[in-house]
């Protein structure tokens, strides 16, 4: 971690640490996987995910769930190129764009990680075989439990070997 000197709140010189986000996982796939996630997260105010994949087996559109929750607890609206595409209400998952591709695919999401609330995200990225932006926004209505678990899955193919997921989060 690194240090440097700043000013306290009366003005007193103090050694402080930088107060960016934190690298909590880094998961890489080995070969041709069905999901690509991460478990056993630290309970923390906000998560930044990024999620590259090096193409699907099939086509199909990506998926994301929590802490393998499967019930119909997800509720999003997806957009292309700022237009609506899709929705759903109590659904079983997030559906995170509605053009799947064999292409490589790069997200970015925010989601916020309050245990007494619904759990909001928000996400965009692209993918080579479309020169769209894809962009949603949902809630997980989890309002008792904390996010520990992240998982993708490529709606019916596999990610790719080399795809890769990078798990950020707020100190707190």
């Amino acid at each position: 971690s690194s240090t440097f000197l700043a000013t306290d709140l009366n003005g007193k010189l103090i050694f402080d640490t930088v107060q960016g986000p934190e690298l909590l996982s880094t998961v890489t796939a080995t070969g041709s996987v069905r999901t690509i996630g991460a478990e056993g997260l630290s309970n923390r105010s906000h998560y930044t995910v990024f999620l590259l994949t090096r193409g699907k087996s099939t086509g199909n559109a990506m998926e994301l769930r929590f802490n393998g929750d499967q019930d119909n607890n997800y509720d999003s609206r997806r957009f292309e190129e700022y237009r609506l595409s899709g929705g759903s209400q109590n659904a079983g998952q997030f559906t995170i764009n509605d053009t799947g591709t064999t292409t490589s695919e790069f997200y970015r999401f925010e989601i916020a990680n309050i245990s007494t609330l619904r759990k909001q995200i928000n996400w965009n990225g692209t993918m080579a075989a479309s020169s769209s932006v894809f962009t949603g926004s949902g809630a997980w209505k989890n309002e008792a439990n904390a996010i520990s678990a992240i998982q993708f899955a490529g709606g019916g193919g596999n990610f790719l070997i080399n795809s890769k997921l990078w798990v950020y989060a707020s100190k707190d």
